[in-house]
């Protein structure tokens, strides 16, 4: 479950999800005990009003390097272009867009927890 907002000591990396449903803003690094969390910020119209800022500890999911190593696996990508983590409807998520062989523009999503297949969308 996540964690109420945990003071960010410094920034690791930030990231910008802007999903079907809900755009959130990333901020990661080690919180005041020194543990990398990602504190997910909620933006724009879209996304619910109730949706509060929520955190997670890095190590509580899957990395950014398995995350792109899942979608190499599972979708034997030409071209890895962008991997941002997200959350999507109260699920936090690994988005990664790719190109095909064929130059088609694909996204694979990907649970941050459980590293499961959470959605993907094909042929842009």
């Amino acid at each position: 479950m996540p964690k109420q907002k945990k003071g960010i000591q410094s920034i690791s990396a930030f990231y910008y999800y802007n999903g079907i449903k809900d755009t959130y803003s990333v901020i990661v690094g080690p919180n005041k005990k020194g543990v990398e969390t990602a504190v997910f910020v909620p933006r724009g119209k879209k996304t619910n009003k109730s949706s509060k800022v929520v955190s997670y500890r890095m190590s509580d999911g899957i990395s950014k390097k398995d995350a792109n190593n899942i979608a190499i696996k599972e979708k034997q990508p030409a071209k890895i272009l962008t991997t941002n983590i997200g959350m999507d409807e109260g699920t936090p998520i690994w988005e990664i867009s790719y190109r095909k062989e064929d130059g088609t523009l694909n996204y694979f999503e990907i649970n941050f927890i459980t590293g499961a297949w959470y959605r993907q969308i094909n042929n842009l």
